[in-house]
C-alpha cells in the first residue's frame, strides 16, 4: 500500500517505487505453467487493500508509470475478476459517466484484455461487461469524434475506446 501512495509522488521517487512494485508483483504471481494452486505470498486483506486503492492512482499517475501501473492492474484483474474483486465493474461503469473517463477505460481495457483470445466459453463473463459499459462508449466516443482539431489527447481516448471494443469481440 505504501508502494501505491509513494508512486503519487515525484516521478524519480514513483519510478523506482513502480519498479519495486512490479517486482514484487513478479514474484508473487504464479507461473503459467503452474497447474496446482499455488498459495499467494500477499495476504488477502493486504490484496484488497491493493484492489481498493490502485483505481484511484491510475488517472493520477504520468503515462510513464501508468504503463507500468497497469501491468500490475493486469495481473490483479487476471487473478482477481470477477470473483474477489465484484466491484470493478461498477467502479468502470461509475467513472466512465463521471470525470475519472480516462481512468476507466484504461481499467476497462485491462478488464478485456483478460478475455480476448479466449473461447466462447471462457468469454461469458465479457458479455456482463459488454452490456454495461458500451453503451457509455459509444456516448463517450460520439461526443469525442465530434470535436474539431482534436488534441492528442482526446485521439488517444478514442484509441483506447477502439482498443477496448476491439479486445471485447476478438474470440479464438
Amino acid at each position: 500500500m505504501i508502494s501505491l501512495k509513494i508512486i503519487c509522488k515525484k516521478l524519480l521517487v514513483r519510478q523506482d517505487q513502480m519498479i519495486i512494485l512490479r517486482k514484487i508483483r513478479k514474484n508473487t504471481k504464479p507461473s503459467r505453467r503452474d497447474t496446482k494452486k499455488v498459495q499467494s505470498k500477499v495476504s488477502p486483506g493486504d490484496k484488497e487493500l491493493v484492489r481498493q486503492n490502485i483505481l484511484a492512482f491510475v488517472a493520477q499517475v504520468p503515462s510513464l508509470l501508468r504503463a507500468q501501473l497497469g501491468e500490475c492492474l493486469k495481473t490483479i484483474i487476471h487473478a482477481d475478476y470477477p470473483k474477489q474483486w465484484p466491484g470493478l465493474l461498477q467502479w468502470v461503469t461509475h467513472n466512465l459517466q463521471d470525470q475519472q473517463v480516462y481512468g476507466a477505460l484504461f481499467v476497462l481495457r485491462n478488464l478485456a484484455r483478460k478475455y480476448k483470445f479466449k473461447s466462447d466459453d471462457e468469454r461469458t463473463q465479457v458479455y456482463h461487461v459488454v452490456e454495461e459499459t458500451f453503451p457509455h462508449l459509444l456516448n463517450i466516443f460520439s461526443r469525442l469524434v465530434q470535436i474539431p482539431n482534436l488534441p492528442i489527447e482526446v485521439a488517444d481516448l478514442i484509441k483506447l475506446i477502439c482498443k477496448i471494443y476491439w479486445s471485447s469481440i476478438y474470440t479464438y
